[in-house]
């Protein structure tokens, strides 16, 4: 994106993915094969980048490392119009976690009325909620919306928890309960072995450590009453194999039949 930019000439802006990625935006398999650019002249494909023509004013371009961008709210918009319902809610998602208020995204998608890719965006904005913590969850959100069995979840659903003998709040993915309030099912996302096994939790503690204290975590949160459902990345990604896996549990708590 860098080398790309120092020959772009100052008439071109990175957007689009290639932004988003600037900006250090979580995002769904994003295709960074391309380099993305917008012009408000002129448009055109080349094999290593894409040149997009549109309407750009000076409030949705900032610079980052010193080259000229478009602006979160922008960029993510413009990733949301070009994908999948996945892939448009988790930078969504990742967006408002972020700081991007929903007002700018809706004012952005407005402008955006006569371009292609508006009808993915209006409907992913519809899902788009910042309490996801990681594009896992957000996959799984979108998951969960097309099985008509799975009731809608809370969100970072809080759980008063005894640990060494010490009260605290523990915040499970998702939560489900009964007509009462009473929470009966934590639904818990975990894609953290995904990428490799070195060091994958961006601190000193070794991989052994951290499912010791997951596990304790998971025990504590059984303790309280609900059950406990956990999917990782393969399952999230398949929705028809994770949605057996809740459904099973959320019928054991007598959530469903």
């Amino acid at each position: 994106m860098v080398a790309a930019s120092l020959n772009g000439g100052p008439k071109r802006t990175a957007s689009h993915i290639s932004a988003a990625a600037m900006h250090r935006i979580p995002m769904l398999n994003p295709d960074l094969s391309m380099v993305h650019f917008t012009s408000t002249t002129t448009g055109k494909s080349g094999k290593r980048g894409i040149v997009h023509q549109a309407p750009l004013p000076d409030t949705d371009i900032v610079i980052v490392d010193d080259i000229q961008v478009t602006s979160v709210a922008r960029s993510v918009c413009d990733v949301a119009r070009m994908g999948s319902l996945p892939q448009a809610v988790c930078v969504l998602d990742s967006a408002l976690r972020v700081g991007v208020s929903m007002a700018e995204l809706r004012k952005q998608c407005a402008r955006m009325q006569r371009q292609h890719g508006v009808a993915m965006l209006r409907t992913a904005l519809t899902m788009a909620d910042g309490l996801s913590e990681s594009v896992g969850e957000s996959v799984s959100r979108v998951a969960f919306v097309e099985c008509p069995l799975i009731p809608v979840p809370e969100l970072q659903v809080p759980v008063h928890v005894v640990v060494d003998g010490k009260s605290k709040v523990m915040h499970g993915d998702f939560g489900w309960r009964d007509v009462h309030g009473v929470l009966r099912v934590v639904g818990e996302f975990d894609g953290r072995f995904k990428y490799h096994r070195s060091n994958p939790f961006g601190d000193d503690r070794f991989p052994e450590d951290v499912l010791f204290e997951e596990k304790r975590r998971e025990d504590a949160i059984r303790d309280t009453g609900p059950l406990v459902v956990r999917w990782i990345w393969s399952e999230a990604m398949q929705p028809k194999v994770l949605h057996r896996k809740v459904i099973q549990t959320l019928r054991a708590a007598g959530l469903i039949h």
